[in-house]
């Protein structure tokens, strides 16, 4: 199915329907004598002269179906970068690898443009071209998207592919209707807009609150601007996938704003040392509405977490001060954990046991906290080295700021191997008044050891 080029109706196949012309009074003989020499002219050309004809003198639009695949290279259909500031540096780019299939093969040449679709920029020059005969043609089509003209809903026939067809000395522009293809490219585009938008037009201007009586969480309210068009939803990112809820915190309107309850772990100071804070932590934003969120979450979730979305919400220079202030004051003024070197006489291996015992020297600075523990990210892959425990037992800090931990993995056999740099959490007790545990975070560099029959991973 085509959508035509100047009308924009759907053609079936390339058979348009045109008004009956009346007779002419005594032609009668000289139309036959013409018919005749259209009917020879279609067959020495194997029906092209005839489909010319009834396309009122143009070349005819071949029916196609439009099969579409992720550009090579990339891993979404729909994506922007983020600048140093977390502002997104350049428009969505919207990036299919296009196939069209026809329904037998061309008659006359065709070329790709590009697509086509409200917001999208068109591309001038063709992209690709499938000579006379052929039955299929493929093209990648890179377009640029306008994120503030494409409409919400979009409706599921707003993206097309532009062609243009030759023959006769002549050449036709047309839309070749993208079906499912263009649905699912509707869905990335609204996904992707959606974060864009968010990332663009919303700030956190102002923070309010501290820890609570008890130092055990952080009440925190953020104050959020919209300078958009549209309303945003905003989302706990820490909320997902650990809760079922997909942590909907509220929604900021357009050309206003709003105040929700930071989405801030109570007991995490890992933003200390990182000044100047220019995002928050773990809250994202969505140009949409909670229903609407609901219908793109998985798509949007995806661009989340991929490498190039932005960490949070850009905030105001106050706010991040502000902000450091706080966790700095719930964290004791602790800036860290430092892991002293592991050198191979703190470690033991059973080859029979396969159990590897890792006696890990912490140090703090003094006063700060009585006790510590470790917690192991859980291995990734089968073949990879297991923590025996979720967390390892509590060490007493001594009056030099220094303890000891025991941690130990399980190493599988053949081919099991230890992943060089192991990420940990290190869980403290904390001097009153400020609240019993914080948790920073802490790597543990293993390629200095050199562990009998325990090789690292990506090392042997």
């Amino acid at each position: 199915m085509t959508i035509g080029p100047d009308s924009g109706e759907l053609l079936e196949g390339h058979r348009p329907r045109f008004p009956a012309r009346p007779a002419r009074p005594g032609r009668r003989f000289g139309r036959s004598l013409t018919r005749a020499a259209l009917v020879v002219g279609a067959v020495a050309l194997g029906g092209y002269g005839a489909a010319i004809v009834r396309n009122g003198g143009l070349p005819p639009v071949p029916d196609a179906r439009v099969r579409s695949f992720v550009g090579f290279g990339l891993d979404q259909l729909a994506s922007w970068r983020a600048d140093d500031d977390g502002r997104p540096d350049r428009p969505v780019l919207l990036s299919p690898r296009v196939e069209l299939e026809f329904g037998k093969p061309l008659v006359t040449p065709l070329e790709i443009l590009g697509l086509a679709g409200p917001g999208l920029t068109p591309r001038s020059m063709p992209t690709a071209r499938a000579e006379a005969g052929r039955s299929t043609v493929a093209a990648d089509l890179p377009t640029d998207v306008d994120c503030d003209r494409l409409p919400e809903p979009l409706p599921p026939d707003a993206l097309t592919v532009r062609v243009r067809v030759f023959g006769g000395g002549q050449s036709r522009d047309a839309q070749i209707a993208a079906g499912d293809a263009g649905i699912g490219w509707g869905g990335w585009l609204r996904a992707s807009c959606a974060t864009y938008l968010a990332q663009r037009d919303l700030t956190v201007t102002a923070i309010s609150g501290g820890p609570d009586a008890t130092g055990t969480r952080l009440d925190l309210r953020l104050t959020v601007s919209n300078a958009g068009d549209r309303a945003m939803v905003l989302i706990d990112q820490n909320a997902y996938p650990r809760d079922t809820s997909p942590g909907l915190l509220g929604v900021v309107p357009a050309k206003g704003s709003g105040t929700v309850v930071a989405p801030l772990l109570g007991d995490d100071c890992q933003v200390l040392g990182m000044p100047p804070i220019r995002s928050w932590p773990g809250l994202h934003a969505a140009a949409t509405t909670p229903s609407g969120f609901a219908r793109l979450e998985s798509t949007i979730r995806s661009f989340w977490s991929s490498d190039d979305s932005p960490v949070g919400l850009s905030t105001d220079a106050g706010v991040s001060q502000r902000l450091i202030t706080i966790v700095d004051q719930m964290c004791s003024g602790i800036p860290g954990v430092v892991v002293e070197p592991l050198t191979n006489d703190r470690v033991a291996f059973g080859s029979t046991t396969r159990l590897l015992t890792l006696r890990v020297t912490l140090r703090l600075p003094p006063g700060k906290a009585t006790a510590v523990r470790l917690r192991p990210d859980p291995a990734v892959l089968d073949h990879t080295a297991q923590p025996v425990a979720p967390t390892t037992g509590w060490a007493t800090v001594d009056g030099s700021g220094r303890a000891t931990v025991v941690l130990r993995y399980r190493v599988p056999t053949d081919p099991g191997c230890l992943v060089p740099v192991q990420q940990l959490g290190a869980e403290l007790r904390l001097v009153a008044p400020t609240g019993p545990r914080r948790s920073f975070p802490v790597a543990l560099p293993l390629t200095e050891l050199a562990i009998p029959g325990v090789p690292l991973c990506g090392l042997y």
